[in-house]
């Protein structure tokens, strides 16, 4: 009967010492489970922030296209005119002469 009862209570230590280990592992999954979520959540914060920036720098590059198509069709303008100018000078010349 000793025998059988002290067979019973090693068996017994060594289940308890088997749950203590699968609690312990079932903690750090746990843990880090929630590593990997707060890693995910940082990740996809970062990807937002870059979306908007890319975003904003299309817009931004979009401006400054617009910009230099004006600045073209300014200096078309001022081109034209200083042709003009040059013509009515060379004609009031002309005249003059």
């Amino acid at each position: 009967m000793k025998s059988l009862a002290s067979q019973t209570a090693k068996a017994t230590e060594e289940i308890s010492a088997q749950i203590a280990g699968i609690q312990d592992a079932s903690t750090r999954a746990v843990a880090s489970i929630e590593a990997i979520s707060r890693t995910v959540a940082s990740v996809d914060e970062i990807t937002s922030t870059i979306s908007s920036t890319v975003e904003e720098q299309g817009a931004a590059t979009q401006e400054i296209a617009r910009n230099i198509n004006q600045a073209a069709a300014g200096t078309s303008e001022v081109s034209t005119s200083i042709n003009a100018i040059r013509d009515a000078t060379g004609e009031s010349g002309l005249a003059a002469g």
